[in-house]
């Protein structure tokens, strides 16, 4: 088994951290890799030369390198390790250095005994849906554990918006956005804009207007489909324009009239600690 760790350099406790998982591999000669603006931060507390350069790679290099990731934060980063994992679907274990950690199972004084737990085989491994995300004009694709939204943007007008399940009309909505949301995500912000919450084992994608028009005709309440469901929304009037972030820092592109956010799905793994 090889770990991967990566984190949020802002946390000032990351170093002291990081060297603490270091010291319980290196203990079980277990192999490990750090993301190497982490490692350029732990510079002066690495031994050897040699070490330095042994355990550091790009963090996008990090999925191809390692069994488990490590992701040391808070929500937001461990929202960005799932993006940088994408279909990998390399196994994360998520340690809390942030705030509320709603996504994190594990804090920091628990951090060195569960993974000493994890070298002893008692964890398990928990799957997450998350959405993958196109755009008109757009030739990346992104994933997304939360969700992926489209939103009004440089203006107070809503947005007319039609969308499509497996390429058949749904409804049109009259809102400020459209919430598209996988069953993680339904408790972040779909739960805020008053939509269901999903239990995370679920194939479920829940579409949620944001703030719809009370008398909209054909679309005014949260809708739910099955995993393997593609769906697409698209601008319909000329005025305004709508964007399409995804998840705490976002990736934004500009939906011009007539131009849709097709979305498909699929399933990543998140590690969880077993408690037996």
């Amino acid at each position: 088994m090889k770990f991967g760790i990566t984190g949020n350099l802002d946390k000032s406790e990351i170093p002291a951290l990081v060297l603490a998982l270091i010291g319980v591999m290196q203990s079980h000669r277990v192999d490990f890799v750090l993301d190497d603006k982490l490692t350029r931060l732990l510079r002066k507390h690495l031994e050897r030369q040699d070490q330095r350069k042994s355990i550091s790679v790009p963090e996008n290099r990090l999925p191809d390198e390692c069994d488990i990731l490590v992701s040391l934060g808070g929500d937001g980063t461990i929202l960005r390790a799932a993006r940088l994992v994408g279909k990998h679907e390399t196994p994360i274990l998520a340690v809390n250095v942030g705030k509320l950690g709603f996504l994190a199972e594990v804090s920091q004084d628990e951090a060195a005994a569960c993974l000493e737990e994890i070298l002893a085989g008692k964890y398990k491994i928990e799957d997450r849906m998350m959405l993958v995300g196109s755009a008109d004009g757009f030739k990346s694709t992104y994933s997304a554990l939360n969700d992926i939204v489209i939103e009004k943007y440089g203006s107070s007008r809503m947005l007319t918006i039609e969308t499509y399940v497996n390429e058949e009309y749904l409804a049109t909505y009259t809102a400020d956005g459209i919430i598209i949301a996988t069953p993680t995500g339904s408790t972040a912000y779909s739960l805020a804009n008053s939509g269901p919450i999903v239990i995370p084992s679920s194939a479920a994608i829940t579409i949620n207007p944001i703030c719809p028009h009370a008398h909209s005709t054909t679309g005014n309440r949260s809708e739910q489909f099955g995993a393997r469901h593609k769906i697409a929304g698209r601008r319909s009037e000329a005025q305004s324009y709508g964007r399409w972030p995804t998840g705490k820092t976002p990736h934004v592109t500009r939906l011009n009239p007539g131009e849709a956010s097709a979305l498909c799905c699929t399933s990543r793994e998140t590690v969880e600690q077993q408690l037996l």
